[in-house]
Formats: structure tokens, C-alpha cells, sequence
């Protein structure tokens, strides 16, 4: 899926405001996903702009108080391990990796502070995960991102979580760039 944004920015005392409007949405999905991926081509993402940045280009005001990868990978690990010890330890391994995938789907989603004006560079890390009835699993969180040397803006972030139960794996990944 990829969804478009025209953004304005326009300068505040210590700051930046950015106003946007979504222009397109693209969803690429097989044909017996079409009704699924209609439904995300319609919905509005509503509450991302507008945004209002500090005077290093930092969110103001935004959810996620840290934008580290330890930080992410400590937040994933806690709700994966709940989500997971929340599952009936007889549902069968798909079950369980869709869930936990949900779950690390959802933490993709956020928006991490610092976008416009990122910490370029790789960063990963990785850590098994306790799972009901003995069964082994493992995520990674990765973060991979590049700035324009000049100015420090975003030209491209991706972070991306795989989930793993067992032999089965499911990939979650959100990436940003600046055209």
C-alpha cells in the first residue's frame, strides 16, 4: 500500500507547522484480497496532520516519547509477549503468527518523532520471544533511513518488524520518503 501526501510547511517562532491532504492511495493485493484492500484504497487516515515540529524538527506533541530503535524494540517486545501469552496455546501456529503480526503491524503504523529530520543510518535488533505451550519464536526490528547531508531532511525511512513462530514468518513494514 502506498499512500501520497502534498505537504505545505510553513515557519512558527521555534518551529514548523506542515499541513497536508492525502492526493492518492494504492493498494496491491492478490484477487482474493480485493474487498480487504478496497476497504484500506477508502479509509481516511485521520490525525496525522496537522503536525507541528520543535525547532531540531522533532513532532511536537506526538504519542511515541522516544524514537530510538531500543525504545521500539522494547515497546514491540512487551505487546508482542502479551498478545502472545494472551493466545490459547492450542491455536495453531497461524493463528498465533497472524496475531503477533497485528500487533507488530500496529506498532509499524506509528509515526516515529523525528521523521522529517531522522538520525540516518541501520539500526537492528532482535530477541526471542516467551511463548505459550513451548512454541519458539523470535522478531526484529529494523530501521533503515537516509537524509539529505545538507539539510538533515528525510529522504527516505523504513522500519521493519518480522515476526516469527516456529517456521512461519510475517513481515510488517512502513517506509516514508520525501520526494
Amino acid at each position: 500500500m502506498t499512500r501520497e501526501w502534498e505537504c505545505r510547511f510553513s515557519a512558527l517562532e521555534g518551529g514548523a507547522r506542515i499541513e497536508a491532504r492525502q492526493l492518492a492511495v494504492t493498494v496491491d493485493a492478490p484477487p482474493p484480497l480485493a474487498s480487504l484492500a478496497e476497504i484500506e484504497r477508502k479509509r481516511e487516515v485521520a490525525g496525522l496532520f496537522p503536525m507541528t515540529l520543535d525547532s531540531n524538527g522533532v513532532i511536537v506533541g506526538w504519542p511515541e516519547g522516544d524514537a530510538s530503535i531500543q525504545h521500539a524494540v522494547e515497546r514491540a517486545s512487551r505487546l508482542i509477549e502479551e498478545r502472545a501469552r494472551e493466545q490459547n496455546a492450542s491455536q495453531d501456529v497461524r493463528r498465533q503468527l497472524a496475531e503477533i503480526g497485528r500487533t507488530a503491524a500496529s506498532l509499524v503504523s506509528q509515526v516515529p518523532r523525528d521523521l522529517f529530520f531522522p538520525q540516518a543510518g541501520k539500526r537492528s535488533e532482535s530477541r526471542a520471544l516467551d511463548l505459550p505451550g513451548g512454541a519458539e519464536g523470535s522478531y526484529e526490528v529494523s530501521v533503515s533511513v537516509s537524509a539529505e547531508p545538507a539539510s538533515g531532511l528525510l529522504r527516505q525511512s523504513e522500519r521493519r518488524i518480522v515476526t516469527r513462530i516456529g517456521n512461519s514468518a510475517r513481515v510488517s513494514r512502513e517506509t516514508w520518503a520525501i520526494a
